[in-house]
């Protein structure tokens, strides 16, 4: 596969790990219990609500900041959620290539990966060099 190097602005996909999905449910339950007092207070504070995550879940996110200018550099990313909310991730990196005995590819929980459109337009633009 052709290596795509990490910049700003990029949407790529994202894999929860349980530990992430239980931050995220977490403050959504805490923000349920509570959602009389936020809509009284009516503060402009942000109400964590959505839909509920899981471990393994992939979600989208936009690389927010890029530490290095190889495909291997870690990133931030915006984790953008199904709700009210966005999930902030810092200091990740792209998943290693594996895949099953059929060859789907395994998401590695806390790492991001490419969305095939981008695989393609990077092998594009590496055949057209």
């Amino acid at each position: 596969m052709t290596k795509i190097v990490p910049t700003i602005g990029r949407i790529v996909y994202f894999t929860l790990a349980a530990w992430q999905a239980e931050q995220i449910n977490k403050r959504r339950d805490d923000a349920a219990r509570c959602i009389d007092y936020h809509r009284w207070k009516s503060n402009g504070a942000q109400v964590h609500i959505g839909n509920r995550v899981e471990a393994d879940q992939v979600v989208p996110a936009m690389i927010v900041a890029v530490w290095g200018n190889t495909p291997e550099s870690a990133v931030n990313l915006k984790v953008i959620l199904d709700g009210t909310d966005d999930y902030w991730v810092t200091s990740t990196s792209v998943e290693d290539e594996r895949a099953d005995g059929d060859g789907n590819p395994i998401h590695t929980p806390g790492r991001y990966h490419w969305m095939p459109y981008q695989i393609g337009q990077a092998a594009k633009h590496a055949k057209s060099e």
